[in-house]
């Protein structure tokens, strides 16, 4: 079934909005990140300084990880469920659009260098917004098993990180995890979802 040309940019500019959020996710250690995107906005007259990840309840409260409310109570904190977690399964869909495309992706990376999967996964952002762009008015769907791979016997040296003063490192880590960072930016944001999306339903 053919979806109809407007719903079609549509999801495919939303796809590619997606696609884009990925690739600013790179400096990881097994899935968390080991610090922060340096970044500056305003919730509520409150400033921030460092990104923040959309996660679910497996992730600790830290200042850089905002996850779902698991039992809602009241509108506010209903609507702020339904945002961040649509947000989020826009991010997961993303990534697995890129698994599915690239088996790069889909593969371990824990033993490559970091800077190179970061340079990997804005290539594949890339290349993916160039083929959307390319099949826009008539997009096909690829079986991409011929990429996919099983297990890998090839290696990747690992580049030891550039050292960093203990002090800041301390400092950086104490930042990240600060709870009350936590609880504040989360409060911000459900009160600013609410501003922006509360009157939606009526």
């Amino acid at each position: 079934m053919r979806m109809d040309p407007a719903a079609e940019i549509r999801d495919s500019k939303r796809t590619k909005e997606y696609i884009n959020m990925l690739s600013s996710v790179a400096d990881s250690e097994y899935g968390i990140p080991t610090r922060s995107p340096k970044v500056k906005f305003k919730v509520n007259n409150h400033t921030y300084r460092m990104a923040y990840y959309l996660t679910d309840g497996i992730y600790p409260n830290w200042a850089t990880f905002i996850q779902s409310i698991p039992l809602p109570q009241g509108r506010k904190a209903e609507k702020f469920a339904e945002k961040q977690e649509s947000a989020r399964k826009d991010v997961e869909r993303a990534f697995g659009v890129l698994q599915s495309r690239f088996a790069i992706v889909k593969n371990p990376a824990l033993q490559w260098d970091k800077a190179k999967i970061g340079k990997i996964m804005k290539t594949c952002v890339i290349l993916h917004n160039m083929i959307v762009e390319n099949e826009r008015h008539g997009y096909a769907q690829i079986n991409t098993s011929e990429f996919e791979s099983g297990e890998s016997s090839r290696s990747s040296r690992v580049r030891s990180r550039d050292s960093i003063h203990v002090g800041d490192m301390l400092g950086i880590r104490r930042e990240v995890r600060d709870l009350e960072k936590h609880a504040r930016l989360k409060a911000d944001l459900v009160e600013n979802i609410w501003q922006k999306f509360g009157d939606e339903d009526e």
